[in-house]
């Protein structure tokens, strides 16, 4: 079979990367959405809880998972509530999503099937051995696999949303006869820690033990003490018998064939029984596939996009079909492998609108808003509302609903239901405002727990005004005036309208960077403007504000500069450590990213974002034409299949960025602004009856877009940074046009009547270079100082017994995580690390660095000013002393240090401390202490001026270690005194030892 292979035109991954390359694990299929794999069949090693666990860790900290495959039950393909599990491996499990008051998910397992083939006097798995040929389709999966004198071909696919269906092809080219087993079994609730590993599921085969199974008519009955019904299983065979204790089973029903050369079909069902139900019947096996295989096809009508980056294509595809899988009737669940809640950031409302699958998103809209609580909340499977997200924000995903809301209502001009969501999306944004703005001045606090949403920033804990939600309330400010006045209601759209603008003066005085062309993340009750940043700072004032066009162009250059892994990859942000939303890659956020840089013309950048992504959903993923939570740092998807929030991101930034089609119902014009790389000589997207086509390349380019019914069109189309020397449309009349000066290189403005369809062809003059005068500078960089000198220095270790005052600190970064956990601080026991230990101290050598410890007990000069609550900005004052000094009185060349620190995320880049030396002549000299140059989490090391000694794991199961450090101090004076303090909130800073540097003597020679 012809395969069309992955796009090898750009680097998936940065230079100097830890792999120069990601090899990809598929191919492309023949049909949309559709991968390949070539696999050689082997046991499946179930990993250990304890592999479960760092492998998750891993994965939170974007570190890529060297599995080179073949995995069980990494293929998934759900239509609610079943789902197919399949993968690289022919055995095949049945799932039921059920509807529970939690964001976990347990779903009942029933059972899988495998295929036993006796020949030879052996007993083969047909998943554990043989040449595989694996094709993945959105209905599906076929095995092909090559074992003896077989030739096995095994298809399968869901039976509606009731069963599953299996047909085996089996070419027989021996004249010995072959005993061929289908081997069903496995009842339970299923283990869903797969959603952390390739695998979607593990299929452990204890759940066999306590089925209780009755073989009558041909068929099987499975019962199982966890599930609430019966599974019916029966095939065409003409024996049907029990298995146990043997093969590797404990206990099954075994479907059993006995086969002489030629060809042969075996087929079989799979079934829950829920009274009424009908039984199905295996003998329509071929038929139940083909209705799903339709079923999936009806999903691609008016459905079509040819651009020159298959990849890209594939992954568009791949993703209408999660948007369906992901479907539970009102809204979409946001993750198949956990979190099956209902979030109202979810992107997938607004791609179904660029889909035009209205009556869901309807559906969606009424039950976020009139649920009680409205709009804006996290709801579980069974509609149940989130009570965790209460002590952070209620309605925290507002601000999505509303774009969701006119997104909704601008494409259908449907006002009835617009009207009847209408008092409880006011009334929440009442409440938000009231909840989030505690100083009245309009700017919006930052808070933890805010994934509904930013997503993935659940613990920025960022006190004090923040950026993007305030960016992000100015910019829906004016599509709720705009729906306002479309019911009338002009006071309350004008008053909006007052409040957006002053907002975005207030945003573009207050935060904005000139010295690196960006907007920073917040400023702090103590007035300080944040460091580090999330992509939402560079992303929203191109996506949804109407902040001035130079510093909207300009954040989207920083954001390169700032967060760019090469080409094709973003991170998320650039807090650290590296902890899920913080410094990771996320599908989602290059999406987003990606959207904004169409906007902003900047299509070349736009089209590598989504090459990235879909890279990493496609090709080079552990399952193919699957959209992840988020990636490692080469683009790997990891952890939890089939998540809602990248699926639509990925399609709305496609259609809306790549494309720039927000569609619009008449009497308004229909207003387009693709974004096609200037070098592609052709993109095509159709949506249902509307057809959008791009020809050509820069120079000379024609735009057509065919509307599904005649209406005006309002055209903004890039130049390039050239000049447009003619515009015609398709009689090759003259079109008159307005220019539009852009960072960018500058658009044209085309108006046109209503019409079935719109030609315009530009041709455009030689290049000019308006863009480069917006670029802003590199930022500078800071050579690092030593963190160990010890070869010209000699030391001496400081007394600090008189400052020790605590023995433990708690961890406040990962949500807080050892918070939650009474008695979970942690301590540092450092007998088991120390040498030449005496009764009260001993020795610890960390590189080059030699320090006389304390070693157990009160041990630790704790220091701290306090906790800054995100959700109120008051400030609790700390029970330690912020600083403690001792004197030295001599002259001394450095001093090194040896201790533990734990910030908020907030802090990373900032200054949390500082070490003063006071000399005898009286001046004194400041060295501030930058988190994550000296200063870092101490569960998670990622100072860049530090030595770092790691202790092993305590109770909490975690890693924790210690900080080695340097700084050189004024040799030619007399030090008096030395003060170490902590001079932010939101740090505790603990110090273990101190030495003083003496230079050593230079003898003197004649």
């Amino acid at each position: 079979m012809n395969r069309i292979q992955p796009d090898e035109t750009i680097s998936l991954i940065p230079d100097g990367s830890p792999t120069a390359t990601i090899p990809p694990r598929y191919s492309l299929g023949v049909s949309p959405g559709s991968y390949a794999g070539k696999w050689t069949g082997q046991p499946v090693r179930h990993p250990l809880p304890e592999d479960n666990e760092d492998e998750w860790v891993r994965a939170q900290t974007g570190y890529c998972q060297p599995h080179p495959g073949p995995s069980v039950g990494n293929y998934l393909v759900r239509r609610d509530p079943m789902a197919l599990i399949s993968g690289d491996l022919p055995r095949f499990a049945l799932l039921d999503y059920r509807r529970e008051a939690s964001h976990k998910l347990t779903p009942y397992l029933l059972g899988d099937v495998r295929v036993m083939i006796k020949i030879g006097g052996k007993n083969i798995w047909l998943d554990e051995h043989g040449a595989v040929e694996t094709d993945y389709f959105p209905w599906g999966t076929q095995h092909r696999v090559e074992i003896g004198p077989l030739t096995v071909l095994a298809t399968a696919s869901l039976i509606e949303n009731v069963g599953l269906a299996l047909t085996l092809a089996v070419d027989h080219h021996s004249d010995e006869p072959v005993e061929v087993l289908l081997c069903c079994g496995g009842l339970g609730m299923a283990d869903m820690r797969g959603g952390d590993r390739p695998e979607c599921l593990l299929l452990h085969s204890e759940l066999e033990a306590n089925d209780h199974i009755v073989i009558a008519d041909g068929a099987a009955l499975f019962t199982d003490e966890a599930i609430p019904y019966a599974v019916r299983v029966q095939a065409d065979a003409k024996e049907v018998v029990l298995m146990a204790d043997t093969d590797d089973v404990l206990k099954r029903a075994a479907f059993r064939w006995i086969l002489s050369a030629g060809p042969a079909q075996l087929n079989l069902v799979v079934s829950k029984q829920v009274s009424p139900s009908t039984p199905l019947n295996p003998a329509y096996a071929g038929q139940y596939i083909s209705a799903t295989k339709q079923y999936y096809a009806d999903l691609l009508v008016g459905l079509e996009i040819r651009t020159p980056d298959p990849l890209l294509d594939a992954a568009f595809y791949s993703a209408v079909a999660g948007l369906d899988y992901t479907y539970a009737a009102p809204g979409w669940f946001e993750g198949l492998t956990d979190w099956p809640s209902y979030f109202s950031n979810n992107y997938q409302l607004s791609a179904a609108v660029a889909l035009r699958q209205d009556a869901r998103a309807k559906a969606a809209l009424r039950f976020f808003a009139l649920h009680p609580g409205g709009p804006g909340q996290v709801y579980h499977a069974d509609g149940s509302a989130d009570e965790s997200g209460k002590s952070y924000a209620q309605n925290d995903g507002l601000f999505y609903a509303i774009l969701q809301l006119y997104h909704y209502w601008k494409a259908t001009g449907d006002r009835a239901t617009l009207a009847e969501v209408w008092s409880a999306f006011c009334g929440t944004l009442e409440q938000y405002v009231s909840l989030r703005d505690s100083d009245g001045d309009g700017l919006l606090d930052f808070h933890p727990g805010c994934n509904v949403f930013l997503y993935q920033a659940d613990h920025l804990s960022l006190p004090g005004a923040g950026f993007s939600p305030s960016v992000m309330f100015a910019a829906m400010l004016p599509r709720m005036a705009e729906m306002a006045q479309s019911l009338g209601e002009q006071g309350l759209a004008d008053g909006w309208r007052l409040h957006a603008d002053r907002l975005h003066w207030m945003l573009s005085d207050q935060f904005w960077f000139a010295e690196e062309g960006r907007f920073v993340s917040g400023i702090d009750p103590q007035g300080r403007r944040q460091v580090a940043s999330y992509y939402t700072d560079y992303a929203f004032p191109a996506l949804y504000s109407s902040l001035p066009v130079e510093k909207r162009y300009q954040s989207l250059l920083a954001m390169d500069q700032t967060l760019s892994l090469g080409p094709c990859l973003l991170r998320t942000g650039n807090y650290r450590p590296d902890l899920f939303g913080n410094n990771g890659v996320h599908q989602v956020g290059m999406c987003e990213a990606a959207e904004g840089q169409c906007r902003e013309g900047r299509a070349q950048r736009g089209w590598e974002l989504l090459h990235g992504t879909a890279a990493g959903a496609t090709v080079i993923s552990f399952c193919p034409g699957t959209f992840y939570e988020f990636a490692s740092w080469e683009g790997q998807g990891l952890l939890n299949k089939h998540f809602g929030n990248p699926i639509g991101c990925y399609v709305q930034a496609v259609v809306t960025g790549l494309f720039g089609f927000i569609r619009t119902t008449a009497p308004a014009a229909q207003s387009w602004q693709p974004a096609i790389p200037e070098s592609w000589p052709r993109a095509y997207l159709r949506l249902g009856g509307t057809e959008l086509e791009i020809t050509g390349q820069a120079a000379a380019r024609t735009y057509r877009i065919r509307p599904d019914s005649p209406q005006a069109a309002n055209l903004r189309l890039p130049l390039f940074g050239r000049r447009a020397v003619r515009s015609v449309d398709a009689a090759g009349e003259e079109l008159a046009f307005i220019t539009e000066a852009h960072p960018a290189g500058g658009f044209i403005h085309v108006e046109l009547a209503a019409s079935t369809e719109h030609v315009v062809t530009l041709t455009l003059s030689s290049p000019a270079t308006l863009s480069e005068t917006f670029a802003p500078s590199p930022k500078s960089k800071i050579a690092p100082l030593p963190v160990a000198a010890t070869a010209r220095y000699r030391t001496v270790a400081m007394d600090l017994s008189p400052y020790f005052n605590g023995d433990r600190i708690r961890p406040v970064n990962f949500w807080g995580y050892l918070a939650w956990i009474p008695g979970a601080e942690l301590t540092y026991d450092l007998r088991p690390y120390v040498e030449k230990a005496s009764a009260t101290t001993g020795e610890l050598v960390a590189g080059d660095f030699s320090f006389t410890v304390i070693p157990a007990g009160r041990n630790l000069a704790v220091l701290s000013l306090g906790d800054l609550d995100s959700k109120t900005n008051r400030l609790g004052a700390a029970t330690v002393p912020a600083q403690f000094t001792f004197p030295v009185g001599r002259t001394i060349a450095g001093l090194e240090f040896l201790t533990v620190a734990e910030p908020r995320v907030r802090l990373t880049g900032m200054e949390g401390g500082r070490v003063e030396c006071r000399y005898a002549d009286g001046f004194v000299e400041s060295f501030p202490l930058i988190v994550g140059e000296q200063l870092d989490s101490t569960l998670s090391p990622y100072a860049t001026r530090t030595t770092v000694f790691r202790l092993a794991k305590g109770r909490s199961g975690l890693s924790s270690h210690l900080a080695a450090w340097r700084i050189p101090v004024d040799a030619t004076r007399i030090t008096e005194t030395v003060t170490v303090r902590v001079t932010s909130f939101d740090i505790m800073l603990a110090v273990l030892a101190i030495n003083l540097n003496f230079a050593f003597k230079v003898a003197k020679f004649t």
